[in-house]
Parts: structure tokens; C-alpha cells; sequence
């Protein structure tokens, strides 16, 4: 079997999601903050509340959207709100500004289990780097930082340059 320098198998592709399990949806949805979008129709402790009860109907949405590849539009909706960038801007100039998007909990969960068997297929299939800290469980910019500031601190020892 012939592997590229990065591990990756040539013509591995990612041509399915897997389906999302009840006690998968349901963790997701217990995980999350009780926050709820002015767009819900129903306030996310709600669904957390009664999810025995709403579980067959959260699977099946779930899973025919991972299987045919559709977003509902009713899902795509977000509740924008302006938000200054430093509040010693002008606060009538609108370049000043930057849009917070607030959406609700079905399509947010829904992001979860896609961002999942997305992250898990990159870690199979060898096409993450060791190095990259964003979108990286157990990863952010302070593990970036302490690398960088690590390789500095070894060149600087071994008198080499900084690569």
C-alpha cells in the first residue's frame, strides 16, 4: 500500500458520516449551556429535560442530514447582534463593528457530531498535523505559544537559528 511523506493512503476519502447515536445526541445536548438563541422555539433545558421522549425525532433529523448531505433552511437561521470591536470606537462608524452570530441548539449540536467524525477521520487517515493547535482537542494558542517559545529557547542553547 503506497503512503504519501504525511501517512495519508492516496484515494482515501471520507464518503460518509457515520450515524449519530441516541446516547451520542444526548450527550451533546447535556454538554451544552442552558443559553438559548431568541430564535428557539424551545429553551435548550427544555430539550434536555424531555429528551427521552424527543430522542427518536433528534436521531432522525440528525441522521437524515448526515446521509443526504441537506441542512434544513429552517436550521441556517442566526440571530446577528453588532457588537463593537473596543468600546473607545466610534461607535457610528459601522467598519467598528463586528456580527455575533447567535444560533440555536438543534443545528449547534448538529455541528458537534459533524465536527466529530470529521476530526475523527483526519486523526485515521493521518491528515493532521502534529503541530496545529486550532480546531485540536487539548490543543489553543497557549500550547502554540509554549512550542514556539520552547523551539526558541532550544535554538537559542544550541546556538542554531530560529527555523
Amino acid at each position: 500500500m503506497k503512503v504519501t511523506a504525511t501517512g495519508h493512503r492516496p484515494g482515501s476519502r471520507m464518503t460518509e458520516f457515520t450515524p449519530a447515536s441516541i446516547e451520542e445526541i444526548e450527550k451533546l445536548f447535556k454538554g451544552m449551556p442552558n443559553k438559548t438563541c431568541a430564535l428557539d422555539t424551545i429553551p435548550a433545558w427544555i430539550y434536555k429535560q424531555r429528551f427521552k421522549e424527543l430522542a427518536p425525532y433528534m436521531r432522525n433529523i440528525f441522521n437524515t442530514s448526515l446521509f443526504t448531505g441537506d441542512f434544513p433552511d429552517s436550521l441556517k437561521l442566526a440571530y446577528v447582534t453588532p457588537i463593537i470591536k473596543k468600546p473607545n470606537l466610534d461607535k457610528n462608524i459601522l467598519k467598528n463593528y463586528r456580527p455575533v452570530s447567535n444560533i440555536t441548539i438543534i443545528p449547534k449540536v448538529i455541528e458537534k457530531v459533524v465536527s466529530e467524525r470529521l476530526r475523527d477521520y483526519l486523526n485515521s487517515s493521518n491528515l493532521d498535523t502534529k503541530f496545529q493547535s486550532a480546531y485540536k482537542k487539548d490543543h489553543s494558542t497557549e500550547s502554540t505559544l509554549l512550542k514556539v517559545l520552547n523551539d526558541t529557547l532550544r535554538a537559542a542553547d544550541a546556538k542554531q537559528p530560529i527555523n
